[in-house]
């Protein structure tokens, strides 16, 4: 990989019509995954899910590319991107309008954006996200009803637990690793990569219970943001497939 300092100006530019550019598939393919209309879990949705995640992953690595400030900015911008349109309870914690401004700020991109945006672009989603922790880790009341359970098959469950590793990963690449960050990748994270290895060959669903309870404890030692996410109820595959209403969770 080239370093940035000895790409001519040409190809800096290029570069960052690239990624400018990548950004907004990006979007188009996040937003494509909310807006198809056909139950969780039918074909098109997992197709459009599968395709947002390898662009997501590919624009993270081109991302890395760019220069120190302007690699935080796309980093910044993809973490509101996420939070605005990967759940399945979508803009999570006001991120919505972050995503826009950081999206006008990549458009700009390949003309130049100055270094007093860019650090208060990333500050402002930073402090939101520590926000949403914050909001997350206090949890509902004691009187609260208890969260409904989202139903998974297996393979659902196994993505969810996937996508969970990404955004641990992801966050220690934007945010570096603090004390949390750094617990959850040297015991949560692969103590995840476990799990989905398990999962990977048929189970029984006694089996996938057992696992879904091991990974509640699990997971509330390291995460504090969306405490729910972990409140799950194994279907069969007949069963997630018996019936129109039915919609598994992202």
């Amino acid at each position: 990989m080239t370093l940035w300092f000895l790409r001519s100006r040409s190809n800096k530019y290029a570069v960052r019509v690239d990624i400018a550019a990548a950004a907004a598939d990006l979007r188009g393919r996040m937003r494509a995954v909310r807006e198809i209309s056909s139950p969780t879990g039918s074909v098109d949705w997992e197709s459009a899910r599968e395709i947002a995640g390898k662009c997501d992953s590919q624009f993270v690595a081109a991302a890395r590319t760019l220069p120190f400030l302007e690699r935080r900015l796309a980093l910044a911008w993809e973490r509101s991107l996420v939070m605005s349109y990967w759940y399945a309870r979508g803009n999570r914690h006001g991120f919505e309008l972050l995503e826009e401004r950081g999206f006008a700020l990549m458009s700009m991109l390949p003309e130049g954006v100055q270094a007093s945006v860019c650090r208060e672009f990333v500050d402002a989603v930073d402090h939101r996200h520590e926000m949403g922790s914050r909001v997350d880790g206090v949890g509902e009341s004691v009187s609260a009803a208890e969260p409904a359970l989202v139903e998974v098959t297996q393979k659902a469950l196994r993505r969810r637990m996937k996508d969970e590793r990404q955004l641990i990963v992801l966050e220690s690449v934007i945010g570096g690793q603090s004390g949390r960050i750094g617990q959850s990748l040297r015991h949560y994270v692969p103590w995840l990569d476990f799990a989905c290895e398990y999962l990977e060959d048929p189970r029984e669903v006694q089996e996938l219970e057992m696992l879904v309870a091991r990974w509640r404890i699990e997971r509330s030692k390291y995460v504090v943001e969306n405490p729910d996410y972990a409140h799950v109820r194994i279907v069969d595959v007949k069963t997630a497939q018996g019936g129109p209403h039915h919609r598994e969770g992202m």
